[in-house]
């Protein structure tokens, strides 16, 4: 169902390239043409992978991640610097902070007078990490070369976690299908630090699954280092992580369905309404009372129509993905998002048969990958920011493993009822097609 997958995913950009086109001013005519080129030029790496590629090394995903994401970067930033006096890939509140900060660090030694003080400490992380690389050279690209790193490595480990469920094939095609994302290679040309985060979620898993697979000091040191540094880039994150971990252990022990929830109701009452949850949870919700909430979200534009149907729209983006915005004219940097998002919104089928497969097949080493998703979803939803793109991107290299788990067990299906897949896969991402058309005229 993979190739269906990405024969559709083609076509349909197909038809949105052509739709929009008359509704792009000469001016963004630059950008829009990229963003679909990227489109066709990402479903054509997958289809070569899928149908024509025979071997699946770590050295050949080093160097297809290398290449794109360069030529991205490059590519990027030549249309941010055309369109603004910076690097920043039309992001300018946080990578604009981080930038300015990061300069501070790297030439005064008053780091907690003039930045520590001045900021709460999930901004440490990407502050110091901006600091140090400018240590050695002063320029936001230099952060952009340390990103193409971090997505080699990323890519590389994910794969590695995939191969826990999949054949070498699927796994080398997940990871590529994230890590080539249009999305996730905007965050890494845009200076913002998503793409530290994600690395270092990814490592967490890896060493997690290298741990449960064979027991070593070293990569529950590496695994607990990373939940720790993840604290000071978003708290919440940590805590997410720390308890699927926790609930991917217990699920293994020989108890009785009885211990086992009185255990993780323990668990996560614990961590609840322990303070340091407290704190993290009124940080990531921003907020002590859904009345609050909502006045907050009017005053940020993000309530359309009204706060039920607001809520309805967050409920569907957190749970099937985010509708890609296409024209590029108004909010510029979402324009970048538009072919992996797409591409995600195709995986929401087979994300679903992944997670009935977790289950039919007792699938419980999949739960930690499972579980963190599902918290985090449920989390953007009641705080109303599932709509953004860099809240959710946390969750989304767990989604993807999920997906092709789904698509790697699908292809042992018997034909008869793989058709019949199929033709629903078919009408779902019809579905979206027109829904992403009504979703970029509403």
């Amino acid at each position: 169902m993979l190739l269906q997958n990405i024969k559709l995913y083609i076509f349909s950009g197909v038809v949105l390239f052509l739709f929009f086109a008359t509704y792009t001013t000469e001016k963004f005519l630059g950008i829009y043409t990229y963003n679909f080129a990227y489109w066709f030029f990402y479903g054509i790496i997958l289809l070569f992978l899928l149908v024509y590629r025979k071997s699946y090394s770590y050295s050949s995903l080093i160097f297809v991640v290398l290449i794109v994401s360069t030529i991205s970067i490059i590519v990027q930033n030549y249309f941010s610097i055309t369109f603004t006096p910076n690097f920043f890939v039309f992001s300018e509140g946080d990578a604009y902070t981080y930038d300015y900060y990061g300069r501070i660090f790297a030439n005064t030694n008053q780091y907690y007078e003039r930045i520590y003080s001045k900021w709460n400490y999930d901004d440490w992380g990407a502050i110091t990490l901006v600091g140090i690389l400018y240590m050695i050279e002063d320029s936001n690209l230099m952060l952009n070369a340390f990103y193409v790193v971090l997505n080699i490595f990323s890519a590389v480990y994910l794969m590695k976690i995939a191969e826990n469920f999949m054949d070498k094939k699927y796994a080398c095609i997940c990871a590529i299908s994230f890590t080539l994302s249009s999305y996730f290679l905007w965050f890494n040309a845009s200076g913002l630090k998503e793409s530290a985060m994600i690395f270092l979620i990814i490592i967490s898993y890896y060493f997690f699954y290298r741990n449960q697979k064979k027991h070593s000091i070293y990569s529950i040191l590496i695994c607990v280092f990373a939940l720790f540094l993840l604290i000071f880039f978003r708290p919440a994150i940590s805590i997410f992580m720390a308890i699927s971990f926790v609930l991917g252990i217990v699920m293994k022990q020989k108890m009785s369905p009885f211990k086992i929830i009185t255990f993780i109701v323990i668990v996560l009452l614990g961590i609840s309404f322990s303070s340091f949850f407290l704190e993290q949870q009124s940080k990531f919700m921003n907020f002590q009372s859904s009345e609050e909430l909502i006045a907050i979200k009017e005053s940020e534009g993000m309530i359309k129509g009204s706060p039920m149907f607001t809520f309805f729209v967050n409920l569907i983006s957190s749970v099937i993905g985010h509708f890609p915005t296409i024209i590029p004219d108004s909010k510029t940097y979402l324009s970048f998002f538009v072919s992996g998002l797409f591409f995600k919104l195709i995986l929401f089928f087979s994300f679903v048969y992944g997670i009935v497969y977790i289950f039919s097949d007792k699938k419980i080493t999949l739960v930690p990958i499972l579980v963190f998703p599902i918290m985090e979803m449920i989390s953007l939803v009641i705080i109303l920011e599932a709509l953004e793109v860099r809240k959710s991107l946390p969750h989304f290299p767990m989604v993807y493993i999920i997906a092709f788990y789904g698509l790697y067990k699908l292809k042992d299906v018997d034909k008869t009822k793989l058709n019949k897949i199929k033709f629903w896969n078919s009408l779902y991402i019809f579905t979206i097609l027109l829904l992403t058309i009504y979703w970029n005229f509403r």
